[in-house]
């Protein structure tokens, strides 16, 4: 997956509608734009959420970026792609997470039984 940034500070004229459409360079996951705060915001110390708002504001006023899909902007959207990936990639490995457990688990109560019993831990 790929992440454009600061797109509103771009040159004026240029356009990255195609590779957030994902059609100049492909990308399995495809990509996300995003607007970053400004350092003035941060000096500023205006909130996230009103951050937020203002980037959702920007892609959705923008001629060019205001058609495309509302996937493929924005930091909520990057936030559920990620969380989204995330999510399946866990989901695919926990079965042989499991099975790696058990085995592990079934070694060392192998080795424990080899072993033999353990030492009294009283006197009697």
């Amino acid at each position: 997956m790929g992440c454009l940034t600061k797109i509103d500070i771009m040159d004026r004229g240029s356009d990255a509608s195609k590779i957030l459409k994902n059609q100049e360079i492909p990308l399995r996951f495809g990509y996300v734009g995003i607007k970053n705060r400004s350092q003035e915001d941060i000096i500023n110390k205006v909130p996230v959420s009103e951050s937020l708002k203002k980037e959702r504001k920007f892609f959705t006023t923008s001629p060019i970026y205001s058609t495309l899909p509302p996937e493929t902007f924005g930091t909520e959207s990057l936030t559920h792609k990620l969380t989204t990936i995330l999510y399946n990639q866990i989901k695919a490995s926990m079965p042989e997470i499991f099975e790696e457990i058990k085995k592990k688990k079934q070694e060392s109560q192998e080795e424990l039984e080899r072993l033999g019993p353990g030492v009294a831990s009283t006197d009697a």
